[in-house]
């Protein structure tokens, strides 16, 4: 590349999903910055980070990624088109903030939430679990099993009598959790007294 001679800035790129591809060679000018390892997979929302003499980083989002074919003896390469970031947006970007309130919260990150969230209390959780056992477990000697094993927890007094109940259904559920795992929160709060 005509211009290989005057690469002297090494960037990182990282990418969307956190990945850092280091050390590339490059030429950092403005809003563009030129390099021609195009075997980097650089896409636009992607950073390119700059590490300063004095230990500080500058941080360059990727507006367009600007590729190149080889052409007349040029070899192909990236002019970026780029946007410097201040440390104030980098420290958004890298920090947000999460906020978590109601009833079963949780946070997915860079994950899909397969998660049910029920919100259960008193004898409701009995009867949602029972309709749940009866809709989805196919094999009747299983779904007998568990029926039986609710209705001992249901009609429990003292909460020794409903932990036997509570391992006996837990030990006949076990093919089952996908189904019984959104009640088990539930479920957990009739230890604290006796349902």
């Amino acid at each position: 590349m005509p211009f290989s001679g005057m690469m002297n800035d090494i960037v990182a790129l990282v990418k969307q999903d956190g990945t850092v591809f280091p050390n590339i060679k490059s030429v950092v000018s403005g809003s563009s910055i030129v390099f021609d390892d195009v075997q980097i997979p650089l896409e636009e929302g992607d950073h390119l980070e700059r590490k300063l003499p004095n230990g500080l980083k500058e941080t360059y989002v990727v507006l367009d990624r600007g590729y190149y074919d080889k052409f007349h003896g040029i070899p192909a390469h990236y002019q970026a088109k780029v946007r410097k970031l201040t440390t104030i947006e980098v420290e958004r970007i890298m920090r947000p903030g999460i906020s978590i309130h109601g009833d079963n919260s949780r946070v997915n990150i860079n994950s899909t939430d397969r998660s049910s969230n029920l919100v259960l209390n008193g004898s409701d959780v009995f009867e949602k679990l029972s309709q749940a056992i009866r809709e989805r477990v196919a094999a009747e000697s299983e779904r007998d099993s568990l029926l039986v094993a609710i209705e001992g927890m249901r009609s429990s007094n003292q909460q020794d009598e409903f932990l036997a109940h509570y391992q006996r259904f837990i030990a006949s559920a076990a093919n089952h959790m996908t189904i019984i795992g959104p009640f088990l929160p539930a479920l957990a709060k009739f230890f604290g007294g006796g349902a």
